[in-house]
């Protein structure tokens, strides 16, 4: 996250939009100085919910929402000293995103934790939703609004294994595993994405050190 001990920032990135059979993707903001990640898009397709940090030390990741139509952009959560990252919208018009705002530490190294979090359209009432030892991350909306995500368990093994796919209801109620949480292999199920009109998820499985 680079929020407090690592360091992974590179800068110069944009955020584009390429619409199939045209040439080049246009861009939508773009910045020679900072980092902009994680884009998702709103139900209506009207808005793209984003992180940006602008600047290695004097700021970090937070969330941003610009609207296509006018190509306005508001800053919707602040603070340094931790990071927001990995937004999704939620079929109740909030927001979920995951965030070192835990201020803690992986039990074998200095990376920071992420766990998830909520907030209003607006970026306020936050509140978290996972109380993990270690990571929560990636959380997505699947079509019955339950939420996906990975989730790093230590519980009764090593820092290795696993990091299986759990779920939550909208609201962070009803915590439980989706997929792997009792098996040794894969290692890691990362990025997961409901396909549209089933119940199937498409994911990527690694290793616990591999990108």
């Amino acid at each position: 996250s680079d929020a407090q001990n690592e360091r992974h920032f590179r800068p110069n990135s944009a955020l584009c939009m390429w619409t199939l059979g045209e040439e080049p993707p246009r861009t939508l903001l773009a910045d020679p100085t900072g980092v902009i990640r994680d884009p998702a898009m709103s139900w209506d397709g009207q808005r793209v919910l984003f992180a940006w940090k602008k600047s290695l030390d004097e700021d970090d990741y937070h969330l941003y929402e610009l609207t296509l139509a006018s190509g306005q952009i508001r800053q919707l959560t602040s603070g340094l000293g931790f990071a927001d990252y990995e937004p999704a919208y939620l079929p109740n018009g909030h927001i979920v995103f995951a965030s070192t705002r835990c201020v803690q530490t992986v039990d074998c190294w200095w990376t920071e934790v992420s766990n998830l979090y909520t907030c209003d359209a607006e970026g306020g009432s936050l509140r978290r939703l996972s109380f993990d030892q270690v990571h929560a991350v990636y959380p997505q909306v699947l079509d019955d609004s339950r939420v996906v995500y990975t989730r790093w368990d230590y519980n009764d093994r090593t820092q290795m294994w696993p990091q299986a796919l759990f779920q939550m209801n909208a609201d962070g109620t009803g915590q439980t595993e989706f997929y792997k949480n009792n098996s040794w292999f894969p290692t890691t199920v990362a990025h997961a994405r409901g396909i549209p009109g089933t119940e199937k998820v498409m994911a990527v499985f690694t290793g616990h050190h591999t990108a």
